[in-house]
């Protein structure tokens, strides 16, 4: 049951070839997927039941007796409170994916040790499968808890540079300029700044302007 219902982004890809390397999966199991896939709303009263029974589900390797709240209610908002407990929710899911014992990983959490515990008590110890469900289940909520600033910050410099150079100039930059550009971050530039810089470029507001000016002439035909 691969991932189909958003761009195959290098997290679904990596999913995904867990499934296919781990695969065929007990029934019990696919029916704990079919729960993750079903966790789509944050803003149901119930979300915070609901994940808790699911991450017990993925704990115990087994499909509850009983059926999980149903969260298929949507709402459009998410209060910035309700965003950052399950924000705490996901970073304690990425803790324990990535093997930290729980007290490393309380030592390292800004907050949230709550969250941090119910998580470690309800997943157990690793196996494969429930390393799949979990994952499965951090991509389900860093879909509605994480907001760009966030996804960003996961990113080293490089990273973002070349995603800035992408996204404001169209185009991968040069060798050079990445290495000038990492340079000078890591010079002291903070990412504001590297932001203002590259949308305040020559490059970029020389192409805007030709935008504009294409938009005019379309608009100026049309009118004809």
């Amino acid at each position: 049951m691969n991932c189909h219902d958003a761009p195959a982004d290098a997290e679904i890809t990596r999913i995904n070839a867990m499934e296919d390397e781990l695969g065929p999966f007990s029934d019990e199991a696919e029916h704990v997927r079919a729960l993750v896939s079903r966790f789509n709303s944050l803003s149901h009263y119930r979300a915070a039941d609901n994940l808790t029974f699911i991450m017990r589900a993925i704990g115990s390797s087994d499909y509850p007796g009983m059926p999980a709240v149903d969260v298929l209610w949507r709402h459009e908002r998410i209060d910035g409170e309700r965003r950052a407990q399950f924000r705490r929710y996901y970073r304690a899911l990425q803790a324990w994916l990535a093997g930290e014992p729980r007290e490393q990983a309380k030592q390292a959490a800004a907050d949230g040790p709550e969250e941090l515990d119910e998580v470690y008590a309800a997943l157990g110890d690793s196996d494969d499968t429930k390393r799949w469900l979990a994952a499965s289940l951090a991509k389900t909520l860093a879909e509605y808890v994480l907001v760009p600033e966030d996804v960003i910050a996961e990113h080293d410099d490089e990273a973002y540079i070349r995603a800035l150079y992408e996204a404001v100039l169209h185009r991968h930059p040069s060798p050079d300029d990445l290495r000038f550009r990492v340079a000078e971050m890591a010079a002291g530039k903070t990412r504001d700044e590297m932001f203002d810089d590259i949308l305040a470029a020559n490059e970029h507001t020389g192409n805007v302007r030709g935008h504009i000016a294409a938009i005019l002439k379309r608009s100026g035909d049309e009118s004809r």
